[in-house]
């Protein structure tokens, strides 16, 4: 990591190395990597990095995070060490997580449709959150003041009260698919046309809509990236954004800056990184395209 990178965190940045129960992953996920590898790891087939890709990743404390998988009508419970500690079966695939006040998780499906799905952690039953009508939820995120906001591939952002009730709508200049809430406002990615889950940019915009900021690409040694393949993203407690990037990149955008930093690329092991979540504790879970997942400590 470079002397500039190491300005933007409070620390600089490490995996934890832990134990993998490969045998057990790898028949579920393909394989679940948590610490810096700079050879390449085969995962044998395209079959399986086809079937295994990462959808969404739900930290529930610092130890433990539930992940949705491609195709897999369930949900996955990892520890950090690579142990699978807990499954829940659902007539439905997962797509996008987030947690709620440590107890639920609000999730949205595959094909994407007009319904928001929770999970009750403490029993394990799954009810119907919310129907948002005439749009369909694609991507979510929790703001502080305890609302959901729901992307909808529109220029739509549903907002739902903690009841799963429809409390306004914020309407955007661009389709919106991926949506990170920050204390300074919401960030919302927007897509290319002919790649439904695929976004080129990201645009941070407040409670009515306005666009305060928009990043295309820019970066804090004066280059841009092209062709941006971005995917789900999360923010920090310091309103640092973090998003990756299927070009095998995550980079990380300061709140007052419009420059990002490339955090991570292919070096570090992360191969076209599919969803990002940060914990309470500060890191970072990189679930990628193979199966693999990544933690990262800053």
């Amino acid at each position: 990591m470079d002397t500039e990178m190491k300005t933007l965190v409070p620390a600089p940045s490490r995996f934890v190395a832990g134990k993998i129960n490969r045998n057990q992953l790898r028949k579920m996920l393909g394989e679940l990597r948590y610490e810096i590898q700079y050879e390449k790891k085969d995962i044998n087939s395209d079959h399986i990095q086809k079937k295994n890709q990462i959808n969404g990743i739900c930290p529930v404390d610092h130890n433990h995070a539930w992940l949705s998988i491609y195709k897999h009508k369930g949900l996955v419970l990892v520890r950090k060490e690579g142990v699978v500690t807990d499954t829940v079966v659902l007539d439905f695939i997962p797509l996008r997580l987030t947690l709620v006040r440590t107890t639920d998780i609000l999730m949205t499906s595959i094909p994407v449709s007009t319904f928001v799905y929770k999970l009750s952690l403490h029993n394990k039953q799954v009810t119907i959150f919310a129907n948002i009508g005439s749009h369909k939820a694609c991507d979510l995120s929790i703001h502080q003041t305890g609302e959901v906001y729901i992307s909808t591939k529109t220029p739509d952002i549903v907002i739902l009260n903690q009841s799963g009730a429809i409390v306004r709508k914020v309407t955007c200049t661009r389709n919106g698919i991926y949506i990170a809430c920050t204390s300074a406002g919401i960030a919302v990615s927007s897509g290319i046309d002919y790649m439904d889950y695929i976004a080129s940019n990201i645009s941070i915009i407040d409670t009515s809509g306005t666009t305060l900021q928009t990043w295309s690409g820019e970066l804090d040694n004066n280059q841009t990236a092209s062709d941006m393949h971005l995917c789900k993203m999360s923010c920090d407690r310091y309103d640092r954004l973090f998003v990756p990037d299927l070009n095998n990149k995550v980079y990380v955008l300061p709140r007052t800056c419009t420059r990002a930093t490339c955090l991570l690329d292919r070096k570090h092991g992360v191969v076209k990184p599919t969803a990002l979540e940060v914990d309470t504790c500060g890191d970072v879970w990189i679930g990628c395209h193979g199966g693999t997942v990544h933690v990262i400590k800053l």
